[in-house]
């Protein structure tokens, strides 16, 4: 498949955001590490609930970013309810990761070739977010207000219908078999999140998923770019703690028991358990010790034979 020149300005433009995006991960500042993390620390469970916007062939608005943004007339037409599910977890002060399950409808119109479409959307995506915040202004776990950027990828599925405006007829479908149709979504964002307690966190976002196909709308043109939806949400997270025992590796049992009072008793008596290696030391000794009575006997044996002979 041949890409159009704004297709590949596009595509250059993604992978210098995500270079650029890495750079200041991989050279987060050592101060910005969590004081005694670990890793059943710092998960977070959150509901989304929000409204996409479809640009592409079928809509009123171009695809240029001057049109699909909040500052933009057209951004709020045709907009439709999307909700999600998120679980994040917070590496350190600076870095977050992020796995989002969102789920919604979507529709959009272009009066000018009398159509419009209906979808289905569902996407799974993994996210790196950095917390600008922190990043320059320091760590601070007393302020309440965090903003960040996000970038990260993943896949959507979806079913589409593509129909007439005046006689609502059926033209074109897409994903509409036994199974959906699948494709690549690569988001990016900015988000603002502000702690209300120590367990509950109120964010709001405001992202664009470009996605890898132009049949988004079951439609396509020759030269045509391709499609994406943008998505403003506000969530409600919970924070919460893995159970320990999932987070730590299995640690061999040694046969020595961790609590203070046994240690202090068996340290005590000179009681210690059967471990294996106390019984090798056991049969060790008991061999050591059967070996130097059979050589005294062998020893008194030929002093015996010695005297016998002096006689």
């Amino acid at each position: 498949m041949r890409y159009t020149t704004r297709e590949k300005r596009v595509f250059n433009i993604n992978i210098i955001l995500g270079l650029c995006f890495l750079f200041l991960v991989l050279h987060i500042p050592a101060k910005s590490q969590i004081q005694g993390y670990r890793g059943y620390e710092h998960w977070y469970i959150g509901l989304n609930l929000g409204t996409s916007s479809f640009y592409g062939d079928i809509s009123e608005r171009s695809g240029a970013f001057s049109n699909i943004n909040p500052f933009s007339g057209d951004f709020y037409q045709d907009r439709d309810f999307m909700f999600g599910l998120m679980l994040t977890k917070k590496i350190n002060g600076v870095f977050w990761t992020r796995l989002n399950l969102l789920a919604g409808t979507m529709d959009a119109t272009n009066s000018t070739e009398n159509l419009y479409f209906k979808s289905d959307v569902v996407e799974f995506t993994g996210i790196g977010m950095l917390s600008l915040t922190e990043m320059f202004l320091g760590e601070d776990i007393t302020r309440p207000i965090n903003a960040y950027a996000f970038v990260g990828g993943g896949i959507v599925s979806y079913r589409s219908w593509k129909r007439m405006i005046d006689t609502d007829s059926l033209i074109d479908m897409e994903g509409t078999g036994k199974r959906k149709a699948v494709n690549f979504a690569l988001p990016v964002g900015v988000g603002v999140d502000y702690r209300v307690t120590d367990q509950f966190t109120l964010t709001g976002e405001f992202s664009i998923r470009r996605l890898g196909t132009d049949r988004l709308d079951a439609h396509s043109k020759d030269g045509s770019y391709r499609e994406g939806y943008g998505l403003i949400s506000l969530g409600l997270h919970y924070q919460f703690e893995m159970p320990e025992a999932i987070m730590k590796r299995n640690i061999r049992h040694t046969g020595k028991s961790t609590d203070p009072a046994i240690r202090a008793y068996n340290k005590k008596k000179a009681a210690v358990m059967k471990t294996k290696g106390y019984k090798q030391a056991r049969r060790d000794k008991r061999r050591l010790e059967r070996q130097k009575r059979e050589w005294l006997i062998l020893q008194l044996f030929k002093r015996s034979r010695l005297d016998m002979a002096t006689e």
